[in-house]
């Protein structure tokens, strides 16, 4: 296709070569050394006065322009679209060479168009010619496109189940994300050092001298024997994370546990690409609960709850 820039400078030229010839002189002179000035010129004398005397354009020369002018404006609209070669024009130019080189430029306009007409249509090489020709889609595009819908809505399925569970492994949560090997580290370490903290916190005695950590065992054991009683114990243990508060503070084990969940938080938005923390945020997961954490403080709990829950059965 021509550019805009060669139409431009094509259309200019051939301007400028109209208007050269229209202002120049009507009588051509051969060069005197000897002639005056005005002659020289081309410029013809008063008879009396002698001063030189420009002529008007010679309306002839008008006439045979003014088509010319006309299929220049034709050729513009379809240099637009069509590739072509740059064409320099003289200065000057008369109106019989002015046509031969519009005659030389339609040419090759109209070999470029039948080039561009003739030219097949580009074609993906996994779609058969003969779907484009015919214009239809066959039933094997359809059927391929059935399995590809098919296929998108089991692995959205598939994710939201995957998702229904607040506490997945450190596995699991990294082929969600797609995460990279040292994304996995550092989610890994920040994920450990919550619970850590988290541990502390629990740890710290009540005002009756109690440690949460220690009910919070209890609890588990009761689920673990499948106590009816479980659901009531877990509502009374979170009351008392919610309301205590910690010696020698003026907040609440909840509020501190808190914090600490939003530090964890913080550090998955600057560890994780902003898609990343975008589908963690939709997962809505406390990022304290991800499992199989290596040397997690939490490991001995499992262990702990499985002997209370023995004691339990053991009871009377």
């Amino acid at each position: 296709m021509r550019t805009l820039i060669v139409t431009a400078i094509l259309a200019v030229a051939l301007v400028m070569g109209v208007v050269a010839y229209l202002a120049a002189p009507q009588m051509k002179v051969l060069h005197d050394p000897h002639a005056p000035a005005s002659t020289a010129r081309g410029l013809p004398e008063d008879p009396e006065s002698g001063a030189s005397m420009a002529r008007e354009p010679d309306p002839q020369a008008a006439q045979q322009i003014e088509p010319l002018l006309e299929r220049i404006a034709a050729l513009e609209q379809r240099l637009e679209v069509l590739e072509a070669r740059e064409t320099a024009l003289p200065a000057s130019v008369s109106p019989p060479v002015l046509a031969s080189r519009l005659d030389e430029l339609e040419l090759r306009v109209e070999v470029l168009a039948e080039e561009e007409s003739s030219s097949p249509p580009a074609v993906a090489p996994e779609r058969p010619l003969e779907l484009i020709e015919a214009a239809t889609i066959s039933e094997e595009v359809i059927a391929e496109m059935d399995e590809r819908v098919e296929a998108a809505v089991e692995r959205k399925a598939e994710e939201i189940r995957i998702k229904q569970n607040k506490k997945p492994t450190l596995e699991t949560f990294a082929e969600m994300l797609e995460l990279e090997p040292y994304q996995v580290l550092a989610i890994e370490n920040e994920v450990r050092e919550g619970q850590r903290q988290l541990r502390e916190i629990l740890e710290i005695p009540t005002a009756d001298g109690t440690h949460l950590v220690d009910e919070l065992i209890n609890v588990m054991a009761h689920g673990e024997n499948g106590d009816p009683a479980t659901g009531g114990l877990w509502m009374q243990w979170l009351g008392k994370v919610t309301s205590e508060v910690v010696p020698g503070t003026d907040q609440t084990y909840s509020s501190q546990i808190e914090t600490v969940k939003s530090t964890v938080r913080v550090a998955f938005e600057r560890e994780l690409s902003e898609e990343q923390y975008t589908e963690f945020v939709d997962w809505n997961l406390d990022p304290t609960e991800i499992q199989e954490i290596s040397e997690s403080p939490w490991a001995d709990l499992g262990e702990r709850s499985s002997a209370t829950a023995a004691q339990l059965k053991g009871q009377p």
